[in-house]
């Protein structure tokens, strides 16, 4: 995108904060109009907005998970069952605010920046290590995504694997890199119970796409978790015998 999308143009928004902004509050009061209400998808809608007005830190990679979740709910069991053309725009606008999330400028201005709310824990870590971390937010976020499109009320599991995959989430932004350690504990543990409970969800049938996402997801999460808690460990391993 052009350079001029980064300079401060109103009360120091930048012309691509308020782009985002306003795709975020159309999101919103479409939510809001539905004539069936769905309050999870408002609520949802209406914080990343929130936090994204305040500067809160990790606004921006809340937005990116917010996208790729919505990415996640939509387009798994369409594209496996061939069904795209009856999609509608909200399912191809996440495709569009992804670039615009994925800023150099965004990332030195939240990401990177002094935090007025809480103290951005992001911006003390060595930048490799930050993006491990949003990257294992954005892989357990968009799994939330599909865990909360096939839950059920008659069998709890997907609810606790959402309980599971959101306080890791929140340790990532809290910037506790120790939590990569627990990720792939967490990320084996879903994978094995969505795979147990296929035939009870049709994912060998009507749902199959989503099977695969969740599966995938979950590898990622678990993969980049893996790689960086490992060099963790070493490091503290090569600390402790230099001490």
């Amino acid at each position: 995108m052009s350079p001029d999308m980064d300079k401060p143009i109103v009360f120091g928004r930048t012309a691509r904060e308020l782009l985002l902004l306003a795709i975020g509050l159309v999101f919103v009061g479409i939510e809001a109009t539905r004539s069936q209400l769905n309050v999870p998808n408002l609520l949802v809608y209406s914080f990343g907005v929130l936090v994204f007005a305040v500067r809160f830190f990790p606004a921006r990679a809340i937005g990116t998970g917010i996208a790729l979740a919505a990415l996640a709910q939509r387009w798994p069991e369409t594209l496996y069952s061939g069904h795209a053309h009856d999609l509608d725009w909200t399912a191809y606008a996440p495709l569009v605010m992804l670039p615009i999330l994925a800023s150099r400028d965004l990332v030195q201005r939240f990401d990177r920046a002094p935090s007025r709310i809480l103290p951005n824990a992001w911006a003390t870590l060595p930048e490799s290590l930050a993006r491990a971390l949003r990257w294992c937010s954005y892989a357990l976020g968009a799994l939330g995504g599909v865990l909360w499109q096939i839950r059920s009320a008659e069998d709890p599991w997907c609810q606790v694997a959402l309980i599971g995959t959101s306080l890791c989430i929140l340790g990532l932004t809290m910037g506790r890199a120790i939590i990569l350690i627990a990720i792939p504990f967490v990320c084996g543990a879903i994978a094995w119970v969505t795979v147990r409970h296929a035939d009870g969800y049709q994912f060998f049938g009507a749902y199959r796409g989503y099977l695969f996402a969740a599966l995938g997801l979950a590898f990622i999460a678990a993969f980049i978790a893996t790689i960086y808690a490992v060099r963790l460990l070493r490091q503290g391993t090569a600390t402790a015998r230099s001490a």
